[in-house]
């Protein structure tokens, strides 16, 4: 799949880690898993663990739902995420409903409501997916396009052609949904970010190709699940 052409959105020039979401990934144990958003234009990331789905008891190596259960009480954005989710985890796809979609509609209702909304990704403190996933229909859709009909001359001279009008067309009218993935500079900076805000430890994790499977922490299978974390400031 080829990744999207433009964006309603630049890149945020810096990007950060909201405090209790560190918290959280500095907990995470063998094959957790995380939804993960970025908020556009200020560029801060937010986490909430994932947990199984009611109907799938074990979990599913090609689901994004990850490996194993997150231990602990995690918070984001200076709200504990057990006031609103099971656990305070999320559960892929519970009544239909993305795990990106549920985290966005949480985050605007306790006041994060970003100028242009969210980017979505995931992350996996195992082999799975590399790692690092970077697809969210439910967001990366919203901001990221296609040209339709292949290119972007084409989606103009179309645009032109059925609508008479010669002026340069908005996103809407010559774009269509990307896949749900991140163009790959959005998905570098993010990885970066993560990296750099978690320290050398959880690079393998982050980023698939700096050995993250030969890893021993990831290889040697999963240690004691302590997910311990800093005290909250």
């Amino acid at each position: 799949m080829s990744p999207p052409d433009f964006a309603r959105a630049e890149l945020p020039a810096n990007i950060t880690i909201d405090t209790q979401s560190k918290y959280a990934l500095m907990g995470a144990a063998y094959n957790n898993a995380f939804c993960g958003l970025m908020s556009v234009p200020d560029g801060v990331i937010y986490v909430a663990p994932y947990t199984q789905m009611p109907d799938r008891p074990n979990w599913d190596a090609a689901s994004v739902a990850g490996l194993t259960e997150y231990l602990g009480d995690p918070s984001c954005a200076d709200r504990r995420l057990s006031d609103n989710f099971r656990g305070g985890k999320i559960c892929h796809q519970e009544g239909g409903i993305p795990g990106h979609e549920q985290l966005m509609i949480w985050l605007n209702a306790i006041g994060v409501t970003p100028e242009k909304g969210f980017v979505g990704f995931s992350i996996i403190f195992g082999p799975s997916k590399g790692g690092f996933g970077s697809t969210s229909r439910s967001q990366n859709n919203q901001m990221f396009f296609d040209w339709q009909f292949g290119s972007k001359d084409k989606a103009f001279s179309q645009y032109h052609a059925q609508s008479g009008v010669q002026g340069a067309p908005n996103y809407d009218d010559v774009g269509k949904g990307s896949g749900g993935m991140l163009p790959d500079n959005w998905a570098r900076a993010i990885k970066q970010a993560l990296a750099d805000g978690l320290g050398s430890p959880f690079l393998h994790v982050i980023d698939g190709s700096v050995g993250m499977v030969s890893n021993p922490a990831v290889s040697a299978g999963p240690p004691p699940p302590t997910n311990s974390r800093p005290p909250m400031p």
